[in-house]
């Protein structure tokens, strides 16, 4: 009976150390950074209209998929969101600006 052995290199684990914990350090910046800070319940209760309208699938419902206000830009009468996209809340994969 053959068998075979991995043998993992001090030079992957190292680089497994540090991918782990830059993707910790982007979580961690995605928790505590990226989150806006409304100016009135009213401003809050429309963005979450907006993504609720916007933002309806599957993947949404369940939780596996999110949508965080980062900035609003508010000029004149219109309002413009700048939104990103989370997997399971915490790891970023695309922004969203609205118009």
């Amino acid at each position: 009976m053959m068998h075979n052995k991995i043998k993992i290199s001090t030079k992957d684990i190292v680089l497994v150390s540090i991918t782990l914990i830059l993707l910790l350090s982007l979580m961690i910046k995605s928790v505590v950074f990226d989150a806006y800070t409304f100016q009135s319940e009213t401003d809050k209760k429309l963005a979450q209209e907006y993504i609720d309208k916007e933002f309806d699938g599957k993947l949404y419902e369940w939780g596996l998929l999110s949508i965080r206000v980062i900035d609003v830009d508010v000029k004149e009468s219109t309002t413009r969101y700048h939104l990103r996209k989370y997997v399971l809340g915490l790891l970023p994969f695309g922004d969203e600006y609205t118009d």
